[in-house]
């Protein structure tokens, strides 16, 4: 069928940096499917390819010829030979040199398959006597043959090109094998993909793995990040203040949520670029009024925030993290069960020779919210006749470290997690097990992205929320104006139209999602799963069942954002949660779009989503980095 033909055509003959050829070739009036030809016979689409003479990139070009054209068209530009390894420099380059070719040569013959590759065939093609008035410069580092042969051998590659066109109207087939080959998708894990990814996934992993130790919970997430934006040279932000391309600045909201940016070389009504992720994660809080004493015991009862499934938070060592807002008006931040040498807690559960009872409860109810009570002390005071003997003693060394008293519980935000930290996973190490991936796994790579981001076109925002978990709600979560506010005072300082910025900026929803689980294979549909190893995962939708309460992305929107990651050859892949009918989930992706804002959900996939210890690919982590990377720094 002609469909097919011509998807063989786009597979045999592909337009792998189609963005960077179309603008040099529409910049020096060429006819880009020449530059691609070009490019597929000297390098095969290989970026740092060299060859037997030190011919470099994509077009393959001597450091002669590259300085005899940097003279012409880059003089007052510090580019160097090795600088010939970057596609858009290579490009830019080859087009130029093309260009001169077509100026000087007559235009194509009809007969292209008359042209052979040897001089004299070149000759035969002729020369233009005018040279459309660009006569042939003394200092060119190639003879006159050598242009007739370069222009022959573009017109043999242009008739390749054409012949693949034709291909449709032949009587020419491929086999069932050749189509398979070329036609199926065959999905890949990144590591067997690029070998080298490994080392490089596996030495960003630890700078995360530090990240995860380190902000268990929202206000230490906040926190971290300030201190790596203060030492990257952020400035706080100020609401009036007009701002020039390249400066960095931040503000934190309410001790909870972050927003950086890098201010763009393009006005801000040419739209921001915004990679949002959250920072809460799964856990338990401690209710307003939480301690109490029951048979000798102390213990503080907990409200779970978030989809938790409650059996998997009883009998493992817990930590409690908090602030403490005392009645005088200062406060005071606490960690307790991190350290080594620090103490411990647990909720406690049944045995199983006692458990009959128990195990006739659905799942779901194996441990009830009432049940999540946190065990932590059983001595009492030494005196007798004092009621609540044992949680007075738990009150007076909170006391004696803290200054705290139990009125003050009623002004604090204390939360339970878990108290492991973040490992390796597996004999060969490729993955990282820990608590609050979900969804600091997009948050860490997000902020690393922003912070690496240099001069861009378009300002990037990196926005760590809040309350993602619970629907977004609240002063810090995206059903807040925190973030577009923000925009809108970078907008009014400069004088510009914030709706105008915002029709025309592009965001990342930068959140986790399921990773396909072969002891779990019946939750999922294994063709529009999303595996651990393949790459950072497209949702073009989130939502349940029938889309309910989805932000669904336009095709042109994915169509960019994979094409830009195709051309620097980052691991991807795209599907769905899971079994349409057993639920779904949702992002903050819904509260970007309802501003107007082109948004679309990606994240790392993730084994034993929402348990204390979920577990990521190395892998997928550091493609997730490099995906927020270069749509940090892109042009378009």
């Amino acid at each position: 069928a002609p469909h097919l033909w011509h998807r063989a055509e786009q597979l045999l003959y592909p337009r792998k940096y189609e963005q960077l050829v179309d603008q040099w070739a529409q910049t020096y009036n060429l006819d880009p499917l020449l530059v691609d030809a070009f490019i597929r016979t000297e390098s095969g689409f290989d970026p740092v390819a060299t060859s037997s003479v030190d011919a470099r990139g994509l077009m393959q070009m001597t450091e002669e010829t590259f300085l005899w054209l940097r003279s012409k068209i880059a003089a007052d530009e510090d580019l160097a030979f090795a600088d010939l390894y970057d596609p858009d420099t290579s490009i830019r380059f080859g087009c130029y040199y093309l260009h001169l070719c077509l100026e000087r040569y007559n235009p194509l013959p009809q007969r292209l398959g008359h042209c052979g590759q040897s001089a004299a065939d070149g000759r035969a093609l002729g020369r233009r006597p005018d040279a459309a008035g660009l006569p042939l410069q003394s200092d060119e580092p190639l003879c006159k043959q050598d242009h007739l042969l370069l222009w022959c051998v573009s017109a043999h590659l242009r008739g390749k090109l054409i012949k693949v066109r034709r291909m449709s109207t032949m009587s020419e087939k491929l086999s069932a094998k050749q189509y398979a080959e070329q036609l199926l998708y065959k999905p890949e894990y990144a590591a067997d993909k690029q070998p080298d990814v490994k080392e490089k996934a596996a030495a960003f992993a630890e700078g995360y793995k530090n990240f995860l130790d380190h902000a268990k919970t929202e206000r230490e997430a906040a926190a971290t990040s300030e201190q790596m934006l203060l030492a990257a040279g952020y400035k706080p932000f100020e609401p009036k203040k007009t701002y020039t391309p390249g400066e960095k600045i931040y503000f934190i909201q309410e001790h909870k949520a972050v927003v950086a940016a890098t201010i763009g070389q393009k006005p801000f009504e040419e739209g921001f670029r915004l990679v949002i992720a959250h920072i809460d994660s799964p856990r338990l809080d401690l209710r307003p009024n939480p301690l109490y004493e029951s048979d000798h015991l102390s213990y503080f009862k907990t409200h779970y925030y978030g989809g938790i499934r409650k059996y998997q938070w009883g009998t493992m060592p817990l930590a409690i993290h908090g602030v403490f807002t005392r009645a005088d008006g200062s406060s005071v931040s606490f960690s307790v069960g991190e350290d080594e040498n620090d103490p411990v807690f647990c909720i406690t559960d049944l045995l199983p020779h006692l458990g009959a009872e128990q195990n006739d409860r659905k799942l779901s109810d194996g441990i009830k919210a009432e049940e999540l009570n946190v065990l932590i002390g059983s001595d009492a005071v030494e005196e007798e006749d004092v009621k609540e003997a044992v949680k007075l003693n738990t009150l007076i060394l909170l006391h004696e470290k803290y200054g705290i008293t139990e009125r003050d519980f009623t002004r604090a935000e204390i939360e339970v997690v878990p108290a492991h930290k973040a490992r390796d996973v597996g004999f060969d190490r490729s993955m990282v097990g820990g608590y609050g991936h979900d969804d600091r796994v997009d948050a860490y790579p997000a902020l690393m992205a922003e912070i690496e981001t240099k001069n861009p076109v378009h300002t990037t925002v990196c926005v760590l929320t809040d309350k993602e978990e619970i629907g977004s709600d609240g002063v810090t979560g995206m059903q807040s104006m925190y973030v577009f506010h923000f925009l809108q005072l970078l907008c009014r300082a400069a004088g510009q139209d914030d709706i105008i910025a915002f029709q025309n900026s592009v965001c990342l929803s930068a959140d986790v999602t399921a990773a396909y689980d072969p002891s779990w294979a019946g939750a999922f549909e294994p063709k529009n799963g999303t595996y651990a190893g393949r790459g950072v995962a497209f949702f073009k939708y989130t939502g349940s069942r029938g889309k309910s309460a989805a932000n669904d992305a336009s095709a042109e929107l994915v169509g960019y954002v994979t094409r830009m990651m195709d051309d620097d050859n980052v691991a991807w892949q795209i599907g769905e949660l899971g079994r349409l009918d057993l639920g779904g989930g949702g992002t903050i992706a819904k509260y970007v779009a309802n501003r107007g804002i082109p948004v679309i959900d990606i994240g790392v996939p993730v084994l034993s989503m929402h348990s204390p210890f979920e577990v990521i690919h190395k892998t997928d982590l550091y493609m997730a980095y490099r995906t927020f990377s270069l749509f940090c720094q892109a042009e378009q």
